[in-house]
Order: C-alpha cells, then sequence, then structure tokens
C-alpha cells in the first residue's frame, strides 16, 4: 500500500511540552511497519535537528527525507501564530519555500494563519483540531486564549481544505460549533504503535523508582489540569480510611502553563492526607519503562475531564490492559462495552473499581490492535 505518495509531516508544532503530539507523528511512521509494498515516502519538515535522529531511531522501511525550515516573515495573520507560539510554547520556526510537488500533501497543521506565516503555499496542505476543550472547559484558559482559539478555527472552517479529527465526537462538535463550515471533515481514529520494552525488568523499575506495593494502579498522564489527577487522589484517601493497602503511579511532566500551581496543589494534598505512601510520583520517565510499568499495572487509569482521542487509553489497548475510565462520550467511542467508566467527579465510584480490581482485575478482552494500527494508516492514505 501507499502507491509512492508523498507525505509530509509537519514536525513544528509539537516538541517536549506536548508528549501526545509528539507521539502522534511518530505513530503515524510507525503505523507502516507491517506494510511492504508501496510505502509512503515521508517528507519531515523540522526546525530542530533533534528530530533527525529520532525519526532515524523508528528504522522506517520506506524512504525518508528531511527539509529544514526557517524563521518565517511574519504577515497579517501573525497574531494568531504569536498565540499558539504561547499556547504551546513553541518556536514557530518555518519558512522557507518548497515547490508544489514537494509533496502530496503536508499533515498536521493546527492553525489558519499557515497560509500567511508559512510560504508552503503551494503545497496541499491538512489540517488537525485535536478537540474543543475550550468549548467546554473555559475556565482553564484566559479571555485571550479562548477569543483566539475561537478565531483560528473559524477560519480554518472557512478554507476549501480537508479537516481531520481524531474521533467523531470532536468531528460532531465541529459541524456543531460551526454549521456554516466549508472545509472537509474526515475522522482519522489514531493508535498506538508501541515501542520494544520487554527487554527491561519489572523488578529493576520497582526497585529504581521505589514502589512500595508489587501491585499498583497506574495513570501516565501529563500534568494538566483538566486530567483530573485530584479524583484519584481522593479515592485513594476514602480506601485508606477503610483500611485497604494499594499504590497508584503517577507519570508524566509535571508542569501546566496554564495552572502552574497544579503539581504543588496535588502533593499539598497528599502529604495533608497522609498518602505519601500510596501514591508514586515520577515525573517524565523513559517511553519504554512507562510502557513496562503500564504492562504490569493492575489496571490503568484515565480520569480526564476532557479528552480528543486519548493516547493514553490507546497504549491500554494496545497492552490489552483494563482500563478505567472517566465517563465521556469520547471513551465510549475508544472503548465500548471493553471500558470501566465513571463519572470524574465522584470519587466514591472510582474507589469502588480500586478496591474490586486490587486483588484480581478482570481479563481484558483480547484484541487484535494490528488491525486498528493498520486501518490508522490506511485511513491516513485515502486523504
Amino acid at each position: 500500500m501507499g502507491g509512492g505518495r508523498k507525505i509530509g509531516l509537519l514536525f513544528e508544532n509539537y516538541g517536549e511540552h506536548w508528549t501526545g503530539g509528539e507521539y502522534y507523528l511518530f505513530n503515524i511512521i510507525r503505523s507502516f511497519q507491517y506494510f511492504n509494498e508501496n510505502l509512503p515516502h515521508f517528507v519531515i519538515f523540522y526546525s530542530n535537528a533533534l528530530v533527525i535522529e529520532k525519526v532515524k531511531e523508528l528504522k522506517y522501511k520506506g524512504p525518508v527525507t528531511f527539509k529544514p525550515v526557517t524563521k518565517p516573515v511574519f504577515k497579517p495573520l501573525a497574531f494568531v501564530t504569536r498565540l499558539f507560539e504561547k499556547i504551546f510554547r513553541i518556536d514557530l520556526q518555518i519558512g522557507a519555500s518548497y515547490p508544489s510537488n514537494t509533496v502530496d500533501f503536508i499533515f498536521p497543521c493546527i492553525y489558519a494563519s499557515i497560509e500567511e506565516n508559512i510560504s508552503l503555499k503551494k503545497l496541499r496542505k491538512v489540517y488537525w483540531i485535536p478537540d474543543f476543550q475550550h468549548k467546554y472547559l473555559p475556565a482553564f484558559f484566559s479571555s485571550e486564549e479562548l477569543s483566539l482559539r475561537d478565531a483560528n478555527i473559524e477560519a480554518l472552517s472557512k478554507l476549501d481544505a480537508t479537516i481531520v479529527f481524531s474521533s467523531n465526537d470532536v468531528k460532531d462538535d465541529f459541524t456543531r460549533f460551526f454549521k456554516e463550515h466549508k472545509s472537509t471533515a474526515r475522522v482519522i481514529r489514531f493508535a498506538s504503535v508501541l515501542i520494544s520494552f520487554s527487554h527491561l525488568s519489572i523488578e529493576e523499575l520497582r526497585k529504581k523508582y521505589a514502589l512500595s506495593e508489587k501491585s499498583y494502579f497506574i495513570s501516565p498522564n501529563q500534568f494538566w489540569a483538566h486530567k483530573n489527577h485530584i479524583v484519584i487522589l481522593k479515592a485513594v484517601t476514602l480506601l485508606k480510611a477503610e483500611g485497604f493497602k494499594l499504590q497508584v503511579v503517577f507519570t508524566g511532566k509535571e508542569q501546566d502553563y496554564r495552572n502552574p500551581k497544579y503539581t504543588m496543589e496535588l502533593k499539598d494534598y497528599v502529604a495533608a492526607n497522609k498518602i505519601e505512601n500510596m501514591v508514586a510520583f515520577l515525573g517524565f520517565i523513559d517511553r519504554a519503562e512507562q510502557l513496562q510499568l503500564m504492562n504490569h499495572a493492575q489496571a490503568v487509569i484515565q480520569p480526564s475531564l476532557f479528552e480528543g482521542w486519548s493516547t493514553v487509553v490507546e497504549d491500554a489497548k494496545a497492552l490489552n490492559k483494563t482500563l478505567i475510565l472517566s465517563d465521556l462520550e469520547v471513551h465510549r467511542e475508544q472503548c465500548g462495552n471493553a471500558g470501566n467508566y465513571f463519572s470524574p467527579e465522584n470519587a466514591s465510584e472510582l474507589a469502588l473499581y480500586l478496591k474490586s480490581y486490587l486483588n484480581s482485575p478482570p481479563k481484558q478482552v483480547q484484541e487484535n490492535y494490528q488491525k486498528n494500527i493498520e486501518r490508522f494508516a490506511n485511513d491516513l492514505l485515502r486523504i
């Protein structure tokens, strides 16, 4: 498959401040590992040369070309770009000019002002809107961010272009909020293509991270307020009062630029309720280590107040792990009857699951996850 297509991947908008975005792009390349014929030619647009080594480490079997991009000359819609620099803490260093035959399309573009701020004007651009979190949780955004995010998506909706969404849930939001859109809305459900982790000893990892319990639960999310870590801590506090012994492991970068005090508030809660020996904050750890810890957990907890299509959920599905999830439409779209759902505001409901699965979590239905990966790759090619 692939038909010799040349796909441009825009690595500019993602990096250390949005790990999920980086995983998304790497998973696109990895998703073709099961194909043997007519593999697409990936053209990697980058400004940070570290991307070159990261892509080479994927050992993609097809052709790959790397094209550097440089600082743009900002034009009328630059205020939107400056906002996205602020929101995602990125440096949009794009401005090189490439002929129209460089790629069949470049993906994923996320801001309408790309037409003004990038001289990649001759290239066909496919856009991506991850979610509409700002519509549902406006308290997590400044008034400037809210208005400019809406302005950007409104501009996108008026383009004669393809916009990709990771779920029907997000696509439905788009058509509801922007009824007069001219763009073509497409759903591509991404899949996780896991790196190797079997070489790591779980015993050594328990020792390295000083995990006190052999059996533990895990919640591998970045520390953003909408990830709702507090409901887990409240559930642990309830179980402590009942005399249960358990441990929940948290992994992820402990910074939220929108709420700088968030992680400290969580740790203050832990100290105030004396549950230090029942939770472990590991921070941002090696990806292979994270996967091995997930693989040996009693269950994976995904308590978010909002998601577009959760990478954590896809990782857990790829590992055939039991999932305890907040009851969101998008989570039900991802997991169906295989998920164990609780109200994201109800710590008691979550505590019941933790108590029930403490010693013997139910066996997850074995899924042929390779089909999800192949569907992801084929859906991208069908653009």
